[in-house]
């Protein structure tokens, strides 16, 4: 499924996906001010921005980034789709942009895997 194209802050784990998905689920309090593991324990949230991580990186460069974090026990990344300032007009390192004539409303979506800016959001994602 294609990622919405919207500002949206991601929160990544910094783990292998073998390793991730043995991982507990998180729930929020009932207060909606913490996270737990789905048992009750509490989730120690230790988290890096990487706020340009996916217009600026390439994919072999988004993998160095997670390995080394999670190397120093970062469990979380905390990014955005679409950077700040130059995120929507400057090409991530494929040469994708994010919109069609920087319009937001009109997703810049091609055909097939690693086609367009979209398709890297979801790779890295996963």
């Amino acid at each position: 499924m294609k990622s919405l194209p919207i500002l949206l802050a991601l929160a990544l784990c910094a783990l292998t996906a073998a390793t991730a998905a043995s991982l507990p689920r998180l729930k929020t309090s009932d207060n909606k001010r913490f996270l737990f593991t789905a048992d009750g324990k509490p989730f120690f949230y230790l988290g890096d921005t990487t706020w340009e991580l996916f217009y600026r990186l390439n994919r072999e460069q988004a993998i160095q980034l997670f390995e080394n974090r999670a190397a120093r026990k970062f469990n979380v990344l905390q990014s955005v789709a679409i950077a700040e300032l130059e995120g929507h007009t400057d090409p991530n390192a494929y040469g994708h942009l994010p919109f069609v004539d920087l319009d937001v409303t009109k997703p810049a979506v091609k055909d097939g895997p690693q086609n367009d800016y979209w398709d890297h959001v979801d790779f890295i994602v996963r």
